[in-house]
């Protein structure tokens, strides 16, 4: 189980845990609204399934006001075999802090995830590459940025791995998948960004989800080959821009690791808890 560093809700921090409840709520509302897309919610006691119409699966969800018991997580691994699914929880630590012994109890993969957060006027300046831009929906770079995050998030990958590895993953990519995010691309559910090369396409980008006027940054990826040059750190800049211009008022961050998220710190993003996942 990863290791969790609590940073700006800790006992050892000045502010206390109530001051950014409602903050975690309306972040987990979010996350309930967003994984609702598409998909089928079923009550699974205190826990929602979302029996996803989308090409992924999204994971469960636990209702904050409620405790969760070992009871609650076997009933969902049977929910999920009904409709075979993978069995996946996710949850705002803070929120539900007696989750993590419960899913460990069980017998549950456990992981940790840095939540960050950012109002209006939180965002440092920076001077941008200028090849970073907004991708429209009938953008041909849109699909050759998805290309990206495949090749930026495929561990297998060498380190010299760029733009013909990213160009086979959006030859092999589903026309499913390729119609459902131009889709909510045009429904403007889906913002995405890229820094492009002149010839050669997208070498880094990154998303943002939105509901009303809170938005998730999301994929935030770079070739291998074109790492350590502030590509992503430029895309997700413009991301974060271009939401606070269109009425957003509260952009969240899950991190992969307290390293990447002290990379979007220096952004102006800012601690507000922990994202867990647990998983068969």
């Amino acid at each position: 189980m990863a290791g969790r560093r609590m940073i700006g809700i800790d006992r050892g921090e000045p502010r206390a845990l109530w001051t950014m409840t409602p903050l975690l709520l309306r972040i987990d509302d979010y996350f309930d609204r967003v994984s609702g897309w598409d998909a089928d919610r079923v009550s699974v006691g205190p826990l929602t399934l979302f029996v996803n119409r989308a090409p992924w699966a999204n994971s469960a969800r636990p209702t904050p006001t409620r405790q969760i018991a070992g009871r609650h997580l076997r009933l969902l691994q049977r929910r999920c075999a009904h409709y075979e699914m993978p069995m996946q929880l996710e949850w705002i630590h803070e929120l539900h802090p007696e989750l993590e012994g419960v899913a460990f109890r069980e017998g549950l993969a456990i992981t940790d995830h840095p939540l960050l957060f950012m109002r209006p006027g939180g965002l440092v300046p920076r001077d941008r590459h200028p090849s970073v831009r907004i991708l429209g929906h009938d953008d041909q770079a849109l699909m050759t940025s998805r290309g990206v995050v495949d090749v930026a998030f495929d561990g297998s990958m060498p380190t010299t791995a760029g733009i013909d590895e990213r160009d086979r993953c959006v030859d092999a990519m589903d026309e499913d998948l390729v119609s459902y995010l131009r889709a909510r691309s045009g429904l403007g559910r889906t913002v995405t960004a890229a820094a492009l090369a002149m010839p050669g396409g997208p070498l880094a980008t990154g998303s943002y989800h939105r509901a009303d006027t809170t938005a998730e940054i999301v994929g935030v990826g770079t070739l291998p080959a074109y790492r350590r040059q502030g590509l992503g750190s430029d895309v997700v800049h413009l991301l974060c821009e271009h939401a606070f211009a269109n009425g957003v008022n509260t952009l969240v961050l899950t991190a992969k690791s307290e390293q990447v998220g002290a990379l979007y710190q220096v952004l102006g993003f800012a601690r507000a808890g922990t994202v867990m996942s647990a998983h068969e």
